[in-house]
């Protein structure tokens, strides 16, 4: 199939140290986000704050930010910049999560930035994240990048991420209400969490007011002086086809009930009139039964298949959904159908099986 990528001697020298961190996305256990930002701040302050030798750019929100990331990264890249850009989660190999002008972090340099921050600190006091992103601030600098381009992992306030002097721009994308456990069981204390990335002179952008994360991605170029035309976003699993098993199939992370109508909507317009067999997993406290509603129309197909995960949904909660179900992943497509797969998860597990 092409394009997942593979473990290197390089990663397996490296993973001893994540496969000891204490990780949300995997556990779902809250970690002290307060004390691990402070962690953040003192080892980054030890290292001579590397966060803040290049222009800051900071992207929070529910949906779209890596995209968005991706948007503004092009255009900086089309002027002529050195950019650096941040993203999670990642969907086939670490490597996508820390980019320098688009271009993955190459496993040598990874495994370089990964032994040297270990050696400065005690891997075990930081989680996955908080560790892997203060070897991306480390990298950027160490590179001379003049930009970074950073995608919040949650929230804001607390995040691992918030650690800038002065962000020259904050971009907040659009708002869903999410973990409302750790940041408010609002739609406007979320927001309050996501937006005190904000201080200085920081200048903010938002989706609620552009309409497009394309349309933000213009005006924050626009802001630094940069005119683009067409702004792309092309990123794993984010409406990304690919070729399996001979048939074109789309890969999207869509796992919330707003991300599964946008991704509803983008299917149907690519896609006009033809049927759609929709591979999916769930994690145990996501809306399934909302995210199966966006998605099927009469005429499509639903197989659900159990995640390998910690956090994943119970085959009772799975039995519940009233849809077709499969312990394995399937060896081929059923005739008649656009094969579709959703959940970043899901997208692991088929590609971990398959390639």
């Amino acid at each position: 199939m092409g394009g997942f990528g593979g473990i290197t001697a390089h990663i397996l020298n490296i993973n001893h140290i994540f496969d000891k961190l204490a990780n949300y996305e995997k556990t779902g256990k809250k970690p002290d986000f307060e004390a691990g930002l402070a962690r953040v701040k003192e080892t980054l302050r030890k290292m001579g704050n590397p966060q803040d030798k290049y222009v800051f750019i900071h992207v929070v929100g529910s949906k779209g930010k890596g995209s968005t990331v991706r948007m503004i990264e092009q255009g900086l890249i089309g002027a002529g910049h050195t950019v650096g850009s941040y993203y999670s989660p990642h969907i086939y190999r670490m490597n996508e999560r820390i980019r320098v002008n688009g271009e993955e972090i190459t496993d040598e340099e990874l495994e370089k930035v990964v032994l040297e921050v270990a050696s400065m600190l005690n891997p075990g006091d930081f989680t996955f994240f908080e560790f892997l992103t203060i070897c991306m601030f480390k990298y950027f600098a160490d590179i001379g990048v003049e930009y970074a381009v950073v995608e919040a992992g949650l929230g804001g306030r607390l995040d691992a991420t918030n650690v800038a002097k002065e962000p020259k721009v904050v971009v907040l994308t659009r708002m869903e209400k999410e973990h409302a456990e750790i940041l408010g069981d609002t739609i406007e204390k979320i927001e309050a969490e996501k937006l005190a990335v904000v201080r200085g002179g920081a200048k903010l952008f938002r989706f609620d007011e552009a309409g497009s994360n394309e349309e933000v991605a213009r005006r924050v170029l626009g802001y630094l002086g940069i005119v683009v035309g067409e702004v792309r976003a092309d990123l794993p699993a984010r409406f990304e086809i690919k070729e399996v098993f001979g048939q074109e199939c789309v890969f999207d992370m869509a796992h919330t009930v707003e991300s599964a109508k946008l991704l509803r909507e983008r299917l149907d317009a690519k896609y006009p009139g033809e049927k759609f067999f929709f591979l999916m997993g769930f994690l145990r406290d996501k809306n399934a039964r909302g995210i199966i509603g966006a998605l099927k129309r009469d005429g499509d197909r639903v197989l659900v298949v159990p995640l390998k995960h910690e956090r994943a949904a119970s085959m009772d909660q799975i039995v519940s959904l009233g849809e077709e179900i499969s312990e394995e992943i399937p060896g081929a497509w059923p005739a008649g159908f656009r094969p579709v797969l959703c959940g970043c998860y899901l997208i692991q597990r088929f590609v971990g099986e398959t390639s």
